[in-house]
């Protein structure tokens, strides 16, 4: 049988080669970073169902993950919007989940290489999961953190600010990512400040006093920038894509 080889080993490349290998296809995974890390995206998991989880062989990774089903919308300091889930989201870790994913690969008989970064080849066999490419003329900053002792008016807190918005979402064990978009301008910060700032300079100035008095994981800061959002823009033809490298979609969809 064939070798597939995955480049990326992120939710989708990890995933892809978990069901491979449960149909016992010989596949090998090339991911640029290492295990355990955080994410910028990925800790609120909607849209997919129970049947399709299953069928992957990751159902079992995210038993523990928490049900989220209420969401409080706030425009400055003022909700604007509580309504309920049609459907429950999952919140859990990246840094929890990515880890769990690469050790159930392993397990399952696929071949990892960490800190291996390939080339996109158009091939037979190869499924390019690297996620988006850099483009350094896209309007958008994305900013996240992890922290503690916050309470939280629901199990989702959307605030929407001027070119701006930032979701608050339970992701287990008293912690809450806090995940946001920002159109890119002049804001001076570093690490965590940059969020502080970013969000005061988008008229979410409460909520940054808020988040300041809570217990920030410094090390969860990651910042992105450089990406657009629909279908990719894609360096070699005839590449089979997944993931975010296909397209990214926009919030709110």
């Amino acid at each position: 049988m064939k070798r597939i080889t995955i480049a990326g080993g992120g939710l989708a490349g990890l995933s892809l080669g978990i069901a491979l290998r449960r149909r016992g296809v010989p596949v090998e995974l090339h991911e640029a970073g290492a295990y355990p890390r955080h994410r910028v995206c990925g800790e609120f998991i909607n849209g997919v169902g129970a049947k399709t989880l299953e069928e992957l062989g990751v159902a079992g990774l995210l038993a523990d993950a928490l049900c989220l089903r209420s969401t409080t919308w706030f425009r400055g300091a003022g909700s604007i919007y509580r309504a309920e889930l049609p459907v429950p989201a999952l919140g859990i870790s990246r840094f929890v989940l990515d880890a769990r994913l690469a050790d159930a690969f392993r397990d399952g008989g696929g071949e990892l290489h960490e800190r291996s970064r390939m080339k996109p080849s158009a091939g037979r066999g190869l499924v390019w999961a690297a996620g988006r490419r850099a483009d350094g003329t896209a309007p958008w900053l994305g900013l996240k953190l992890h922290s503690r002792g916050l309470s939280c008016a629901a199990d989702l807190e959307m605030h929407i600010g001027r070119g701006a918005y930032l979701g608050l979402a339970k992701v287990g064990g008293g912690t809450c990512n806090v995940c946001g978009l920002f159109k890119r301008r002049s804001v001076e910060g570093k690490g965590v400040d940059l969020m502080f700032r970013y969000l005061e300079v988008c008229g979410l100035g409460e909520l940054a006093r808020r988040l300041r008095g809570a217990e920030v994981d410094a090390g969860s800061f990651l910042g992105v920038a450089g990406f657009r959002f629909g279908r990719q823009r894609r360096a070699e033809g005839g590449l089979c894509v997944l993931g975010d490298s296909d397209r990214m979609i926009p919030p709110f969809t």
